[in-house]
């Protein structure tokens, strides 16, 4: 009698299970994709921070140029070039895109992930066991 017993419970655990193997193995993709989707964030922003100084270099340079030398000489040129890539290359830089630290989540997510699979384990063996 007993035996049926531990049988029906096993069956019915068996489907619980599955249910929270599946919802963990979820909110383990479901935490990567939004750490993922932070830093692509993080990065257009940077992106953005650097494309402003270099429009700003690029449109407003030639016209310093002609207000402080009144013809574009060599030099101008290049100063204003070398401006137009070193001024957002600078703050490219100095913008750090801070690590997303997802580490500490993704063990316990995977830690209830083994746990639930090591009580399926259990489950399954005790509904592969003959019956007595």
């Amino acid at each position: 009698m007993q035996k049926g017993t531990d049988r029906t419970a096993a069956e019915l655990a068996l489907v619980r299970l599955e249910r929270e193997l599946e919802a963990a193995r979820e909110s383990r993709e479901k935490l990567i994709r939004e750490a993922q989707a932070k830093r692509n964030l993080a990065q257009a922003r940077r992106l953005m921070q650097c494309l402003i100084p270099f429009a700003a270099v690029f449109l407003i340079g030639p016209l310093i140029i002609l207000l402080l030398d009144e013809s574009f000489s060599g030099l101008s040129i290049f100063v204003w070039l070398a401006a137009c890539v070193g001024v957002p290359a600078l703050a490219f830089q100095s913008i750090k895109v801070l690590p997303i630290d997802i580490q500490p989540a993704l063990a316990e997510i995977d830690g209830r992930i083994a746990q639930i699979q090591e009580r399926m384990e259990m489950n399954r063996s005790i509904l592969d066991a003959p019956p007595a």
